[in-house]
């Protein structure tokens, strides 16, 4: 069953296209069918001028538009995802730069302290 609670012959998929969709075969085939899935009512397509402007607003119910819109959908969430990422990158950068300070004046007052201890110890020698 389908989601309107339709019978469907088992072993056909309907999401897979028999045609092409070129603008070659929608020529051919408007005449012949409505494309009953993108109009409303019974109206009857024919080709004509107005037919590719009718057929462009009707794409949205295509699966070439689905797909763009689930991809739309993918790109959206990969752009939060990379912002949540570049957030998270620049957390990083900022606690790596803290932490190179604090690892500079470590060092800074180790060297300090060192100085000072053997600037004494040769004091004490010297007056000794």
């Amino acid at each position: 069953m389908d989601d309107d609670y339709n019978f469907l012959p088992h072993a056909i998929n309907y999401q897979d296209a028999i045609f092409p969709d070129t603008q070659e075969n929608r020529r051919i085939f408007s005449s012949l069918f409505q494309f009953s899935n993108c109009s409303s009512g019974n109206t009857f397509h024919s080709f004509s001028p107005e037919w590719e402007y009718q057929e462009d607003s009707r794409l949205l119910c295509s699966s070439v538009q689905q797909v763009l819109f689930e991809e739309e959908e993918r790109v959206g969430r990969l752009q939060e995802h990379v912002a949540a990422l570049q957030q998270k990158n620049e957390q990083l950068k900022a606690r790596v730069g803290k932490l190179k300070r604090a690892l500079r004046r470590a060092r800074r007052s180790g060297r300090r302290k060192q100085l000072l201890q053997t600037a004494g110890q040769s004091l004490i020698l010297m007056y000794t």
